[in-house]
């Protein structure tokens, strides 16, 4: 005839029953085995007197794989092998979708913010909760929610903040996992994050090294570039000695991929100690990035011919 069937989720035990009788004239034992390693019995054997009847239990533990199994009960006993039919219907109970909205690649700035949006389904018969996680990337990369609650075909949005600081460059890679409490399924999908220098300054001294005679005045050229991405405004100073000044506005504005050039003077007078300094000329943004850079002239005193 037809197979027992009972239908279940994946990784639920199910049971089954089955009346045994001892339709013979004598005493008898009976022994019982399953096909499948997934089936257990209540019981190996029963011995039964002419006419008894007990009732045996099978335990199904239903592998987490959807889908539909068969197996089978041997009796045997007096002098009799009979063989009972079973099947065990696995439904998709658990099953999920863990996906990106929109692109699962970005290029963002440093020192910037932006959201990269991901959908978690639930495509299962059976409502469930969902461990949502980063399971691997860099610390600026924050989930907005770690737990996630779904109907039976539900699905919700949650996010991925991003916000690499100053100096954070290159390219990233994001592992996003959710983990369901009902069901052994994991899901895991990854995103990637380029992250832009966008702030950087050039700034390069004509000369790396001179010398410049007593009562003279030298001037040196510095070139400055801001090779970033946003317009920026530029503290610009001077460390070294005090017959060394810089010529023009201390304060520079350039747009992004602009560059222009200034310059500063060295007028050591007489007693001037003859020896060799050290020229340092330095650029500072003016905004929060703070973005700098320097160079350094090797200047050396000497007395006129």
């Amino acid at each position: 005839g037809s197979p027992r069937t009972s239908t279940t989720c994946p990784g639920e035990t199910t049971s089954y029953y089955i009346n045994v009788l001892n339709s013979g004239d004598f005493r008898g034992e009976f022994d019982f085995s399953v096909s499948e390693s997934f089936v257990s019995l209540s019981d190996n054997k029963f011995v039964l007197n002419s006419g008894e009847s007990k009732r045996l239990k099978l335990f199904a533990n239903a592998p987490v794989d959807s889908g539909t199994y068969d197996f089978e009960l041997n009796i045997e006993g007096n002098k009799v092998s009979e063989t009972v039919n079973f099947e065990l219907v696995v439904d998709s109970c658990y099953g999920y979708g863990l996906t990106v909205r929109g692109d699962s690649s970005i290029s963002i700035c440093e020192h910037s913010t932006a959201l990269m949006s991901l959908n978690l389904a639930n495509e299962g018969t059976v409502a469930n909760d969902f461990t949502v996680s980063i399971a691997d990337g860099p610390i600026w990369a924050r989930s907005n929610t770690d737990r996630v609650l779904l109907g039976k075909d539900e699905s919700k949005t949650f996010l991925i903040a991003l916000a690499p600081d100053f100096g954070v460059i290159g390219n990233y890679s994001i592992e996003v996992s959710a983990v369901p409490d009902k069901g052994n399924i994991k899901s895991k999908t990854n995103l990637n994050v380029e992250v832009r220098k966008c702030h950087s300054v050039d700034l390069d001294i004509d000369l790396e090294e001179s010398v410049v005679c007593k009562g003279d005045s030298n001037f040196y050229t510095v070139n400055i570039e801001n090779n970033g991405e946003f317009g920026k405004n530029y503290n610009i100073s001077l460390d070294g000695p005090s017959w060394v000044d810089l010529v023009g506005e201390e304060i520079i504005s350039l747009a992004p991929g602009r560059g222009t050039s200034f310059a500063f003077i060295a007028r050591p007078s007489d007693d001037v100690k003859n020896k060799v300094y050290y020229i340092t000329i330095n650029a500072q943004a003016r905004d929060v990035s703070a973005k700098s850079e320097s160079d350094v002239l090797k200047l050396e005193v000497k007395n006129a011919d």
